[in-house]
């Protein structure tokens, strides 16, 4: 089904996908990051780049990017997206849903995505890192997720 799927999707699509899958970050304690600052991209366009990352073996991987936002009788805002998906490693297994829950989003442990009112995607990524301690050991409490949202917005005042 997967090999099909990937016929179907327009060829546009595709570079900026491949753009975006190799613009990922691999970082030292086993997970791995992609992000473009240029690109608005579909829903369908990030979950397809951090699947194809997921394969790369990593504890955890992340698509980050531009989606737009459309809501009936508004004008459409361009938000961050974040994709999480994360590899089963039995009791070791890294909890997307966790690390979501501080970026206001959520889903299982091992698929999991938000939505961040913002437009600094790199306030966004480095504050994916900021969650992630080394050992992957996740912060996941209120205080953790009022940090992420100040660290953004410092971010975006400068």
């Amino acid at each position: 089904a997967h090999a099909e799927s990937m016929f179907t999707v327009p060829l546009e699509d595709m570079q900026k996908e491949q753009e975006l899958f190799d613009s990922a970050k691999h970082e030292s304690f086993n997970y791995s990051i992609a992000y473009n600052e240029r690109e608005v991209y579909k829903d369908t366009s990030l979950s397809r780049v951090v699947e194809r990352l997921k394969k790369l073996d990593r504890d955890v991987v992340f698509a980050v990017g531009y989606e737009e936002v459309r809501e009936k009788g508004k004008e459409p805002r361009k938000v961050v997206a974040i994709k999480a998906r994360s590899n089963d490693r039995g009791a070791n297994t890294v909890d997307v849903d966790a690390i979501m829950k501080n970026f206001g989003g959520g889903g299982d442990v091992m698929r999991a995505a938000a939505i961040v009112e913002t437009d600094n995607i790199l306030s966004v990524v480095e504050a994916i890192g900021k969650t992630l301690k080394p050992g992957l050991s996740i912060i996941d409490t209120n205080e953790a997720k009022v940090k992420v949202y100040e660290f953004i917005r410092r971010r975006r005042n400068k």
